[in-house]
């Protein structure tokens, strides 16, 4: 099923980058060591090579964490795909099973109870309400995963490839200067020395703000596996949560009783509130 999910492509830019991308397919994932030498370019420093090769492996671990939350989260690859994006959508499409639920027993056997035939209509309207509300706090506990997961999604669709735009820079301009400097060697004035040095100025400036965004990166990396932690640890509260929704179908009460379950009682200090429903509500 996540196999299914692709990355978004755009345009690319000037300078090579494709941007607009969230997951990489890994079948195009090439060594950058492998590519330098094939092509014979200019090969950076040892530095670099390990810093890109070590960013690859994160980079392929990361694509597959988030797109398995995400489908265990929607469970329908194509509500994950849609959700496979850095901002999260104003419009969350996800199981729609509690609505039909509601709807159809509120079409269904409510008119057939209020027209005499036998059967409790309390009991079935408490029923309905309960998957109304089901429903509307999925949607809720969706965008707080969203929220919970965003380390992990900026890394995924924005850092990387900002990373990636910068490697680029980099790279044009490390060969600028490698081809620079091969010209200098040959004729060796005034000119040439200028054009070396203007190179190695540009190249200097690319690998520092490349290597800036690296250390950028590495340092996000307890955030990121915080944010998975949290994503964990808010599944839990959720499942018991809905326990206490459906708790309620085995009672007598009517909406009162549900709405007790989701909303925190009047005047209620917030900060010293640990219930379960805090996680869910806007």
């Amino acid at each position: 099923m996540i196999s299914k999910i692709r990355s978004v492509r755009q345009k690319s830019s000037a300078e090579g980058v494709t941007e607009g991308k969230f997951y990489r397919p890994p079948a195009k994932r090439e060594s950058s060591l492998s590519i330098l030498q094939r092509r014979k370019k200019a090969v950076p420093d040892n530095e670099c090579l390990t810093a890109y090769e070590i960013m690859e492996q994160y980079k392929d671990a990361a694509d597959k964490l988030h797109s398995s939350l995400i489908y265990v989260l929607v469970e329908n690859p194509l509500y994950a795909q849609k959700l496979s994006c850095v901002k999260i959508p104003d419009q969350i499409q996800y199981d729609p099973s509690y609505k039909y639920m509601s709807d159809y027993l509120a079409g269904t056997f409510v008119p057939r109870l209020l027209q005499g035939q036998k059967g409790k209509y309390e009991s079935l309207d408490l029923a309905i309400k309960a998957c109304k509300v089901l429903h509307e706090e999925q949607n809720r506990y969706i965008r707080t995963q969203l929220e919970a997961l965003k380390p992990l999604t900026t890394f995924v669709g924005e850092d990387y490839w900002e990373f990636e735009k910068l490697k680029r820079i980099y790279q044009f301009h490390l060969e600028k200067y490698d081809t620079a400097y091969q010209a200098n060697s040959k004729q060796n004035n005034a000119d040439t020395m200028k054009v070396v040095k203007s190179a190695q100025v540009d190249k200097d400036s690319a690998r520092n703000n490349l290597m800036a965004l690296i250390t950028k990166i590495n340092k996000n990396k307890k955030t990121v596996a915080e944010c998975v932690i949290k994503f964990a640890k808010v599944a839990v509260e959720w499942h018991r949560y809905v326990a206490k929704i459906l708790v309620t179908l085995d009672k007598k009460g009517q909406q009162t009783e549900i709405r007790s379950v989701l909303l925190p009682a009047p005047n209620r200090d917030k900060s010293s509130s640990k219930s379960s429903h805090c996680l869910f509500r806007s």
